[in-house]
C-alpha cells in the first residue's frame, strides 16, 4: 500500500532525500514541503504461510509463537534500489510479552502455623501460569497469579502465553525458614479487655495482619462453654501489624464475671484461639490489681481496676532481682485485663512484679511451675 501523491507526512515534519527537514517547527497540513509524494511511504506485508515459508510451521517452532521477532530497519543513500547501504537502526523486539516475575512480602516462615503470599509482579492477562514446588507446599490452587505457601521450600512458575502453549518463561523463588517461629506462632498478641459504663471493649493486635482471614469474637459465663458473639473481618494495612478493637453491651447481663477469647482463621484454613480473659463485672471503688492463675505455667492474667483513666509501668524481677520485662501502656477507667506471657519461657521459680498505676504502687508474688 502506497502512499499518494501530497500524502501528508503528520506532524512531526519528514526527512526529504538530501537528509534535511521539511521544518523545524510544526506546520499545518496544507504546507507543501510536508507531504509525501507518490509511494514514497509504503506498508506492505508478506504471507509466508501462503508461500510455505512460515518460520512457526517450517522449522517446527510452536504454534503458539509468533513468526517474527525482531526486525532490522536499513537505509540507502539514494531513492535508487542500487544505492549502497547507509545507516541502520536494529534489531527491535517484535510481540514479546513480559517475562513473568515472581516476589513475596514474607520471605521467611515457620514450618508450621504461618503462611506466606507469592505473587506475579508483571501478570499478563492472556498468559496461563502453573506453580509447582518440589520441597514445599502449595495451599489451594496452584494456577493464577499467585498463591500461599504453608512451607519453606523452592517455588517455581512457569508462564503459558495462552492454554496449550509450550512454556515461554519461567522463574524461581524460595522461602526461607525463621531460626525462631514463636513471634508467627503468636501471631494474635496483646490481647486485652476493659469495662466501663456497662459496655466490655476488647483490643487486639495482630503482628502478620495480612494471614488473617477474619476473628471471631467468642463469649462465655464460666469460662468454659463458649459462644460466638460477632465475626470481625481483617482491615487493610499499610505494614505487617494491625490493631483491633471491639465493644460488647453486657447492660443486660445479670453475672458476677464474663470471659472472653478470639478465634482467628488465617489463608490456611486453620483456626487459632487467644488467651481467655475474664472481666468482673463488679467493680470496686479504689484502685487495685490481681494476678490469676497464680501459681502460673505458661500465661498469666494482670487485672486491673482503676477509678480513672491512667498509664501502667509493669516491671516484672527474678529472684535475683534481675529485671526479665517492662510494660509501658495504658489504662482506662474501670476494670482492665492485660495478658502477660513473659514467662512462658522462663524457669520455675518465685518472680516479682511491680506495677506503677498512675501514683499508686502495686507489688506481687508470682509462682512460676511447670
Amino acid at each position: 500500500l502506497g502512499s499518494a501523491n501530497n500524502s501528508w507526512a503528520g506532524p512531526f515534519g519528514l526527512v526529504l532525500q538530501d537528509n534535511s527537514l521539511s521544518f523545524i517547527n510544526p506546520a499545518p497540513a496544507s504546507t507543501t514541503n510536508s507531504k509525501y509524494i507518490a509511494n514514497q511511504f509504503i506498508e506492505f506485508s508478506v504471507n509466508l504461510s501462503k508461500l510455505g515459508l512460515d518460520p512457526v510451521t517450517l522449522l517446527g517452532g510452536d504454534v503458539c509463537g509468533t513468526p517474527f521477532n525482531r526486525i532490522v530497519v536499513k537505509t540507502r543513500a539514494s531513492a535508487s534500489f542500487t544505492a549502497e547501504l547507509k545507516d541502520f537502526v536494529a534489531p527491535t523486539d517484535l510481540f514479546l510479552a513480559p517475562r513473568v516475575d515472581i516476589a513475596t512480602q514474607t520471605p521467611f516462615i515457620c514450618d508450621t502455623g504461618s503462611v506466606s503470599r507469592i505473587y506475579i509482579t508483571n501478570p499478563v492477562s492472556t498468559s496461563v501460569y502453573q506453580w509447582s514446588t518440589n520441597n514445599g507446599n502449595i495451599v489451594g490452587s496452584t494456577t493464577g497469579t499467585s498463591i500461599y505457601v504453608d512451607t519453606p521450600g523452592v517455588y517455581i512458575v512457569k508462564q503459558y502465553l495462552q492454554a496449550g502453549c509450550s512454556v515461554y518463561a519461567t522463574d524461581t523463588i524460595t522461602i526461607g525458614r525463621f531460626a525462631s517461629c514463636f513471634l508467627l506462632a503468636n501471631n494474635l498478641a496483646d490481647f486485652r479487655g476493659t469495662i466501663n459504663d456497662n459496655k466490655v471493649q476488647l483490643n487486639w493486635r495482630v503482628l502478620e495482619n495480612q494471614l488473617v482471614k477474619y476473628f471471631v469474637i467468642e463469649r462465655s459465663s464460666d469460662g468454659i462453654n463458649f459462644e460466638q458473639l460477632n465475626r470481625v473481618e481483617t482491615q487493610s494495612s499499610q505494614g505487617h501489624a494491625a490493631s483491633y478493637l471491639y465493644k460488647d453491651d453486657i447492660s443486660y447481663l445479670n453475672i458476677p464475671a464474663i470471659y472472653y477469647r478470639i478465634r482467628m482463621a488465617d489463608v490456611s484454613n486453620k483456626d487459632k484461639f487467644s488467651n481467655v480473659i475474664r472481666i468482673t463485672l463488679s467493680a470496686a471503688g479504689k484502685n487495685s490489681i490481681a494476678i490469676s492463675p497464680n501459681p502460673v505455667r505458661d500465661n498469666m492474667q494482670l487485672k486491673i481496676f482503676s477509678a480513672t483513666g491512667s498509664p501502667l509501668y509493669i516491671n516484672i524481677y527474678d529472684e535475683t532481682g534481675r529485671k526479665i520485662n517492662s510494660i509501658l501502656t495504658s489504662v482506662q477507667p474501670g476494670n482492665n485485663v492485660i495478658s502477660l506471657n513473659g514467662l512462658a519461657d522462663k524457669p520455675k521459680g518465685i518472680y516479682h512484679i511491680n506495677v506503677f498505676l498512675g501514683t499508686e504502687f502495686f507489688s506481687k508474688k508470682i509462682v512460676v511451675a511447670r
